[in-house]
């Protein structure tokens, strides 16, 4: 049996697998806004790579976000339908929690902790606090939240003094405006993108409950989705277009 992972969140789509027996896999892509027409055809093309056909599945751990609400729509609509033919349970993962790890294992022992930024779109960035254990790995230490780049540094300094590494696609996007004290990973490294890989180790599958198991996996937006505003102000507006 086999696991597969997703996450659509962010301009990076990612599509993992663990097989029953060796190494995961996982590939990558710059999708920009096609999730819809990529996701599908990458998840096939890695399952033959790998031998593994649908039936063969028990599990699919998907990215929730927050990230840009189409590839959100279209992730999580995917990960339901196929569990749904395939009566296998999801699992819902943070995005932010997988780019936490990967910065977490990026840093070194003096960094205390980590702030993984997606680019949120609109001059903003979701992000949360996570502070490093022990063990290196990432423990929340906020709420998700939606800022401005230019107050990334005092929401980490908010709960967190010593030194914090953020990264992702919003640190390369507001390189020049995030400032203060938050070290940014160098713009070359890997670690900027979502890993799907990353949520086997936080997936949590429970048997699987049909519909129930499925209304469980809802995108976590933070901020209302654009399209949404724009019907409510036209059901309340008509007359303006």
């Amino acid at each position: 049996m086999a696991i597969l992972a997703l996450d659509t969140a962010t301009e990076t789509l990612s599509v993992a697998l663990a097989p029953a027996e060796g190494p995961v896999r996982e590939k990558r892509l710059a999708a920009g806004r096609k999730h819809l027409e990529l996701l599908l055809p990458t998840v096939v093309e890695l399952m033959e790579t790998c031998g593994v056909g649908f039936p063969d599945l028990e599990g699919i751990a998907c990215g929730i976000g927050p990230g840009t609400f189409s590839g959100l729509r279209v992730g999580v609509a995917t990960a339901r339908a196929l569990a749904q033919s395939l009566k296998v349970p999801v699992a819902a993962c943070s995005t932010l929690d997988a780019l936490a790890a990967a910065l977490a294992a990026r840093a070194d022992s003096n960094y205390q902790g980590v702030m993984p930024l997606i680019d949120a779109r609109r001059r903003q960035v979701f992000t949360r606090l996570y502070r490093i254990g022990d063990d290196r790995k990432p423990r929340p230490m906020s709420a998700v939240a939606c800022i401005d780049p230019e107050a990334v540094a005092g929401f980490g300094r908010e709960t967190l003094a010593g030194r914090l590494l953020a990264g992702g696609d919003g640190a390369l996007a507001y390189a020049g405006e995030i400032g203060g004290d938050i070290e940014l990973l160098p713009r070359e490294e890997d670690a900027h993108r979502v890993s799907a890989a990353r949520h086997f180790e936080a997936a949590a599958f429970r048997p699987y409950t049909g519909v129930k198991d499925l209304a469980a996996l809802v995108p976590e937006y933070v901020r209302q989705p654009d399209a949404d505003k724009t019907i409510l102000r036209r059901k309340r507006l008509p007359w303006q277009r």
